[in-house]
């Protein structure tokens, strides 16, 4: 694989260039995620969008808003099974190509069903490299929310297109690096590439701490063989490694992310605002574009300080306050007041830090972010029926978000494992020994075993 790459100068590049650029390389794949996650919210109080698609009612349009979030889901179970055949790189690339595919009719649409294919594909593809790649969504937001205000005092299909076809940046940005940077260490490892494994790591962070990462990730690979034969086994299987649980807390942290409303501000306030206020697209985008400027300094403050603070108190202390947000935005709803309802929705955001548990408790078996992200059934049902449960019961849903919010406070300080300041493969020991019984003597052999093994191939190397 080298040999075919070697043309790209990045294929050569190691030590903090090396990461930086697979940081990028990442970050660019969930832009996109959350800028399609945004970018709709603009474009259904567009004037050209309003006419071409004849001003869709509530249910239609949390219809062809949610058949993104379907086309997601279905991304990320293709990713489950194309994963770990494939590798990381492959399935990205994969991904990208997918969502170029559908990004050319959700630019060139002029009927619903043109629409909804586009934006059902970009999610699909979008599904596949989210599974795969897990920061910068809070980018993509900002994103999206700045170019639609960009255009909102342009009237024409630009206004429409142009949002939709900057996809190709992120999608072209993430093709080129993603070419040049070599493989998943951790995948090698699973196919007994443990040379390629090693060479990856060594480039990454030098030959020593090499063969030490090298030989957790082999002790883990020992722990998940003893017991499983498939990759289905595993997944639904506790065993030493207490995979089956792992996949409860990750799916269930996804849920209540959803179920806490996040999407339900992020998809719909600028055409809530114009609605209930009465404000201008300008207005309404410039408040959406100003909300989304909180939300990475929010993310910013709580990667620089969740392994210090720990990631229990932010779960737990940002649910309720977002669920004290919420009851202050349905009192002041029902009131009428628009100070409040704006002030109401700018902390709504907050919970969007919900995620940074998921990469630490999720990784069970190599593609395990496929099965995680069913919960992105949640996503479409909280996209489809906003719309329509603010025009049926009003501000008794912002209630309702408020009691999810609530719950989620309570079961993540009850049932959720603290996870702050350990590496992905100290996660699996630690789940091991704490709920898997198995004994420390054993995991201290098994370590030993492999950093012997380590030493050995790069000696002979």
């Amino acid at each position: 694989m080298a040999s075919l790459f070697n043309f790209n100068p990045l294929f050569k590049a190691k030590g903090k260039l090396l990461n930086i650029l697979i940081t990028i390389a990442s970050t660019c794949g969930f832009i996109l995620f959350g800028y399609d996650n945004a970018l709709f919210s603009g474009l259904i109080i567009c004037p050209w969008f309003l006419r071409t698609f004849h001003n869709p009612n509530a249910n239609l349009l949390g219809t062809i808003s949610a058949t993104y979030k379907l086309g997601g889901f279905a991304g990320a179970v293709i990713a489950f099974f194309i994963g770990q055949p494939l590798g990381r790189r492959k399935t990205v690339l994969t991904g990208i190509a997918i969502t170029a595919i559908g990004a050319i009719p959700f630019a060139a649409a002029t009927n619903i069903a043109q629409l909804t294919a586009g934006r059902t594909v970009c999610g699909v593809g979008v599904g596949i490299m989210s599974s795969t790649l897990l920061c910068g969504a809070t980018l993509g937001l900002f994103l999206a929310q700045w170019i639609n205000y960009g255009f909102y005092d342009v009237e024409t299909r630009v206004a429409y297109a142009f949002p939709v076809a900057f996809q190709a940046v992120f999608l072209l940005t993430s093709t080129v690096l993603i070419l040049g940077l070599p493989e998943s260490p951790r995948w090698l490892a699973k196919q007994d590439r443990t040379e390629e494994a090693l060479e990856v790591l060594t480039r990454l962070a030098g030959e020593e701490k090499a063969r030490e990462r090298l030989a957790s990730i082999m002790e883990v690979n020992e722990l998940e063989k003893d017991t499983h034969r498939s990759k289905f086994q595993a997944l639904f299987t506790n065993g030493p490694t207490q995979n089956f649980r792992r996949l409860c807390l990750a799916c269930g942290v996804m849920t209540m992310h959803q179920l806490t409303g996040v999407n339900s501000v992020t998809y719909y306030l600028p055409r809530l605002v114009t609605e209930i206020l009465g404000a201008s697209r300008k207005e309404a985008l410039w408040i959406s574009g100003l909300s989304s400027v909180e939300t990475p300094i929010a993310n910013l403050i709580s990667l620089l300080t969740v392994d210090k603070v720990g990631r229990k108190p932010y779960l737990f202390w940002r649910s309720v306050g977002q669920g004290a947000a919420f009851m202050v935005v349905a009192a002041l709803l029902r009131d009428h007041t628009r100070w409040g309802w704006t002030q109401g929705l700018w902390n709504c955001h907050d919970r969007d830090v919900v995620p940074v548990l998921l990469d630490e408790c999720a990784v069970l078996v190599g593609t395990v972010m496929g099965v995680l992200k069913c919960s992105l059934s949640k996503f479409f049902m909280m996209v489809k029926i906003t719309p329509v449960a603010i025009a049926n019961i009003y501000y008794k849903f912002y209630i309702i978000l408020a009691v999810f919010n609530v719950c989620s406070a309570v079961v993540i300080w009850f049932f959720y494992p603290e996870t702050a300041r350990l590496s992905l493969e100290e996660m699996d020991l630690m789940f091991a020994q704490k709920y898997g019984n198995v004994e420390v003597d054993k995991i201290e052999k098994i370590q030993l075993e492999h950093v012997e093994r380590a030493h050995v191939q790069t000696d002979g190397k």
